[in-house]
């Protein structure tokens, strides 16, 4: 199932579908106009890299997106896994049991007196354990928080805000590209737009005296949205193209190919 915005179970994947974030990855990318015409093109055109990837993500509804992302993640889901060539921890009985993949990866050795009783030797490691990872005082910057996934997320964000800006784009792209520019669109038209946009988000405010706020509002929403789709084209979300995702994805791809190690996805 899709990695989900916040802590609440759901029973099946189509009542929590909106709280995923690769969710909205796909309906974002759905909406970059270069990725549509790649896909139209079967693969051939400005996003043909990241077409070999993602694939035709054209078809809409719940469904669609399942059929995509596979039953268990096991399509385009991968895309979004974390990575691993170690699986399973590994018993070392003797420094002939050292391969040289342990010698390029994250790995340590924790020696545990088998004399000892079992829970005594499993509180000794969990005690152990922890102390090689590294922590960080409340929640980890995205950025930092080290991936071996194809993609990972750039960013934090919360299922309303990106519903708010998809409905905000699909609302109003259409009268901003026409005009050339959403500051370019006529007040009374900005006007008639956002009260559509308000209305289409079931819980938002509706439209007080304070227009200018509201329309601020809407407008933000819009920019963020264009930023988004923009960032999809590049293989990005919901923040922008990162150069450690470059590097972290560079340094997995010599490990790789150095050790010819199978590649494992960890579900």
């Amino acid at each position: 199932m899709p990695q989900l915005i916040g802590n609440d179970p759901y029973d099946s994947w189509r009542g929590g579908l909106s709280r995923s974030p690769y969710y909205w990855w796909w309906m974002y990318l759905k909406l970059n106009k270069q990725y549509d015409e790649t896909c139209r093109n079967a693969g051939k055109g400005p996003c043909s890299d990241l077409y070999k990837d993602f694939g035709d993500v054209r078809p809409d509804g719940d469904d669609a997106f399942f059929a995509w992302w596979g039953p268990k993640g096991e399509l385009h889901g991968r895309l979004f896994q974390e990575r691993t060539l170690m699986p399973e921890a590994k018993v070392l009985k003797s420094k002939d049991d050292w391969t040289p993949l342990m010698g390029q990866y994250p790995y340590i050795v924790i020696a545990a007196d088998l004399h000892m009783g079992l829970r005594a030797a499993q509180d000794m490691i969990g005690r152990v354990l922890p102390m090689h990872y590294r922590k960080r005082v409340g929640r980890t910057p995205m950025p930092y928080r080290f991936s071996t996934a194809r993609y990972k997320l750039s960013d934090y964000g919360s299922e309303r805000r990106f519903r708010d800006c998809y409905i905000a784009y699909l609302e109003m792209s259409g009268t901003a590209e026409r005009y050339g520019d959403i500051n370019k669109i006529p007040p009374k038209d900005f006007i008639k737009l956002s009260k559509r946009v308000h209305s289409a988000i079931a819980d938002a405010p509706r439209i007080r005296d304070q227009q200018e706020q509201d329309d601020y509002d809407i407008r933000e929403l819009y920019e963020q949205a264009e930023q988004w789709v923009e960032w999809v084209g590049k293989g990005s979300f919901p923040g922008p193209p990162l150069e450690e995702f470059k590097e972290w994805e560079r340094m997995f791809d010599d490990l790789v190919r150095t050790t010819g190690e199978p590649i494992q996805y960890m579900d």
